[in-house]
């Protein structure tokens, strides 16, 4: 019996020699010196800049687990960690020297075959913010009281909790006076259209991007995000896209609200664990390039936020939406409500207005 192999080899070594020289024309841009920033739903930070760092300041708070799921604690006089949660922490990210550096790569004859948001994970919350209190909610913190059942599967069950992502409209800076914050994307100057920058026409794009697992079990947290670059619908030409990733960056959200992991069969104590944040380290952009034809970009000019917030001090671009009623709207709205009804009889308007008082 003869085998022939002569030729069976030689092809495997031509695909073997394509995978490789292919291998090594691809090239990675890391983009690791981001903007990062705080938007916090809470009351007491609707107009307050959120400064936040990978070193960022983190309470103790389970008298069982001492090695890990620290609180994050946002507007204090230090930094927070890099830290979202799915119902009132945002963090933003941004990355400066984008736009210039992947027009570069292209000009060198590169192109862009792929874009990653890199959001290395660090740490999940055992318990949120204002954990501890009440059962009502603070001016900064949940407030979120423990109880029996939660503190057990807390600790002995880690969460598989995923990122999502929104690219903004808005140009933003982190700065202690006119950094974002959950009003405005310059703080007094330009505001978000809706809190929390959740306009889709003028504050966000609308698709979303992820989601991707950020926990202990998958700790890389590689977004992929290259449809920024590459679809139109994030801007009308790549100049237009590449500035909105270095001037506005993403805004980016935890995407479980509740969680069956802890469902118990009853009530949803354990379940909602929208308010626990998972913490992250420092996030960064990854490019991964092939070769192109040399592609000129004509980038937009940068956003000068500095010379924007000046500009607008006094004059500001909008107004806050998150707010709450003056003493005169209050007012109005109980002469408006309080009143009895065409339709309701005295003996119900009686008791309605006893109930009004003792509450």
């Amino acid at each position: 019996m003869k085998i022939r192999i002569g030729k069976t080899v030689r092809s495997l070594c031509v695909v073997l020699s394509t995978f490789t020289v292919s291998a090594a024309a691809a090239e990675t841009l890391v983009l690791d010196r981001p903007q990062c920033a705080g938007l916090s739903g809470f009351r007491a930070h609707w107009d307050r800049p959120i400064a936040v760092a990978e070193d960022g300041e983190r309470l103790l708070k389970d008298n069982v687990v001492q090695d890990r799921g620290q609180t994050a604690v946002w507007g204090s006089e230090r930094a927070g960690p890099l830290a979202f949660d799915a119902v009132h922490r945002n963090l933003l990210v941004r990355f400066p020297e984008a736009a210039e550096k992947i027009a570069a790569a292209l000009a060198a004859g590169k192109t862009v075959e792929k874009v990653e948001l890199v959001l290395p994970y660090l740490d999940e919350e055992i318990w949120p913010t204002g954990s501890g209190g009440a059962d009502y909610p603070s001016a900064d913190g949940y407030r979120y009281r423990p109880n029996w059942d939660c503190d057990k599967l807390y600790r002995e069950k880690r969460p598989n909790w995923h990122a999502v992502a929104w690219l903004l409209r808005k140009p933003w800076q982190a700065d202690a006076a006119h950094g974002p914050t959950y009003n405005a994307a310059i703080n007094g100057a330009v505001y978000w259209k809706r809190f929390g920058a959740t306009d889709t026409s003028e504050d966000r794009f609308s698709q979303r991007l992820g989601p991707v697992e950020v926990s202990s079990y998958q700790p890389g947290g590689r977004m992929d995000v290259t449809a920024v670059l590459t679809e139109a619908a994030f801007g009308k030409t790549l100049g237009e896209r590449l500035r909105a990733v270095a001037d506005c960056g993403f805004v980016i959200s935890k995407e479980e609200v509740y969680d069956a992991r802890y469902f118990q069969g009853a009530y949803e104590w354990a379940i909602s664990t929208g308010p626990r944040a998972i913490l992250i380290k420092q996030p960064q952009l990854v490019v991964t390039l092939k070769p192109g034809q040399g592609e000129r970009v004509t980038l937009p000019p940068a956003a000068n936020v500095t010379a924007l917030a000046a500009a607008h001090q006094g004059r500001p671009l909008g107004t806050p939406t998150a707010v709450l009623p003056t003493a005169a709207e209050v007012a109005k709205l109980d002469a408006r409500f309080q009143g009895k009804p065409a339709w309701m009889p005295d003996w119900q308007y009686a008791h309605v207005s006893h109930a009004r008082r003792r509450s």
